[in-house]
């Protein structure tokens, strides 16, 4: 998704060059940076670096020159395999935390058939859960505030190099509708306030021990609460990321789908098997409804499974 939103911004790819992430190997990381490499492999509206510095004359003799297209984009797109990776290694971690618990006894008191025992203790516990589900909570949110920034830069005119504002459908001067249209501004304000309720979901559940039972339960995990937390939260951050793909399928009308990236043509068509493009205003909580099953649905990973060549690392996420 990212991938799609540096091209519909039309950002710079050098960003996730393999050299720079190299210096910060992180695994997480890492992948996220060469999938979305990877995905603007061949677009004409993400530029490489060297690209972006070509689109300027040179000095020739002047004291400086202003360049063309800007050659550091913002840091929720230029720090957003940071972000992305801290959230796949996090899962990695999970992941690993999460199985151990399933597969191992909670009960108490543990009978130990073969030698004939029975033993009291707390492996009722969970610790580690409630630790794992604090955590996903707060990865998890951190991507739903990403996607939040991105969308604010790809509405607002003053960032979205030369997209209309609020992704308005394009108006000749003298048609009078053209100032008559709100466009995406409703959308950001409803991805705004989605995110801001997932990030306040983010408080985590380990340090609101309660003693019951007479103060025998005197120290308890909070474990459940934090799973549904954590579930919740990724349900809105769901929402979110269908916000956004709406909004940049937008964004790429307005820019030529025809100039993006294979997966990127590829989602964008998928979209709009489902949802078409907003040529005047109108009620989108279909549209949400419609993006966030393809979301759901994992859809649009298998679309671009099928239509792009990417690192094994995405297929895997």
């Amino acid at each position: 998704m990212h991938g799609h939103g540096v091209g519909g911004a039309a950002g710079n790819r050098g960003h996730f060059n393999a050299f720079v992430h190299e210096q910060k190997p992180h695994p997480g990381q890492r992948a996220s940076a060469a999938t979305v490499l990877a995905l603007l492999g061949d677009s004409r509206l993400a530029l490489d670096h060297s690209q972006v510095l070509g689109l300027t004359d040179s000095l020739a003799g002047r004291g400086y020159v202003e360049q063309t297209r800007s050659i550091q984009d913002r840091y929720s797109v230029r720090c957003a395999p940071h972000v992305i990776g801290m959230v796949r290694d996090t899962i990695a971690w999970v992941r690993a935390w999460v199985e151990t618990e399933i597969n191992s006894t909670n009960d108490n008191p543990l009978f130990d058939a073969a030698n004939g025992a029975v033993h009291n203790g707390g492996n009722f516990y969970g610790g580690h859960l409630v630790q794992a589900m604090d955590a996903l909570k707060a990865a998890t949110a951190n991507l739903a505030d990403l996607l939040d920034r991105q969308l604010e830069l790809v509405v607002d005119e003053k960032f979205n190099n030369g997209l209309t504002p609020n992704l308005v459908p394009r108006f000749a001067p003298e048609d009078w509708r053209a100032g008559l249209h709100h466009g995406f501004k409703g959308m950001q304000i409803a991805c705004s306030a989605i995110a801001a309720e997932a990030l306040k979901g983010t408080m985590p559940a380990s340090v609101f021990s309660r003693s019951t039972e007479a103060h025998n339960q005197d120290k308890v995990s909070m474990a459940p609460i934090a799973g549904r937390d954590a579930r919740a939260v990724a349900a809105l951050v769901e929402e979110v990321a269908a916000i956004h793909l709406l909004a940049l399928c937008q964004a790429l009308d307005l820019r030529g789908v025809e100039e993006a990236a294979t997966g990127t043509r590829a989602v964008h068509a998928l979209v709009r098997s489902r949802v078409p493009a907003l040529t005047d205003d109108r009620a989108m909580e279909g549209d949400i409804a419609a993006v966030l099953d393809l979301v759901r649905s994992g859809a649009l990973v298998a679309e671009l499974d099928r239509t792009a060549a990417r690192p094994e690392a995405l297929a895997a996420s």
